[in-house]
């Protein structure tokens, strides 16, 4: 994805001027809010409350907040078994999507003697080539089926209801 390339920073602050390399971004800020809506939504299937209600008692939780409040509620709901190891493999699928996303958004953007963008996270003194579209456009493409995974997971007859339904009846 990001190419490690020691480069100097030349220039000081650079907003990319490749408007696709922005709406792909712009795309993937959206996307991330899609699937934390879904994550709010998860426990609000195992908490049985409104969905207003989910949304306000999650309100600015982060990404990993939710996804280990989803873990708790899951196995006091659900028990061990086949559907819980599903669910945990789906909030995996999270955690890496969400640390692509958070790779490509909290960087410091800028241009390199040979006027390439170039990117640092944390450590100024190692500045990568900025990430091609093509990659960005694949996390995008990620994460929509990820939210279309829990949304089906989640669904009347998708295995966590189904989990849940069975639980219940026992």
């Amino acid at each position: 994805m990001i190419v490690a390339a020691k480069k100097k920073l030349t220039v000081g602050y650079h907003v990319p001027e490749d408007r696709e390399l922005l709406a792909a971004l712009g795309e993937i800020s959206i996307r991330h809010g899609h699937l934390d809506h879904i994550l709010k939504m998860m426990i609000r299937t195992f908490t049985e409350v409104t969905p207003q209600e989910a949304m306000d008692a999650t309100a600015r939780e982060t990404s990993r907040y939710l996804r280990d409040c989803i873990k708790k509620l899951a196995r006091s709901k659900l028990g061990t078994g086949a559907a819980l190891v599903r669910l945990e493999a789906l909030l995996e699928r999270c955690r890496r999507v969400t640390e692509r996303r958070n790779t490509l958004i909290h960087v410091l953007c800028g241009v390199d003697e040979d006027g390439n963008p170039v990117a640092a996270t944390d450590d100024l003194d190692i500045w990568e080539l900025f990430p091609l579209l093509q990659d960005l456009n694949a996390l995008s493409i990620d994460m929509q089926k990820l939210v279309g995974d829990l949304k089906k997971a989640r669904s009347k007859s998708g295995f966590i209801s189904l989990a849940l339904l069975d639980r219940k009846s026992t």
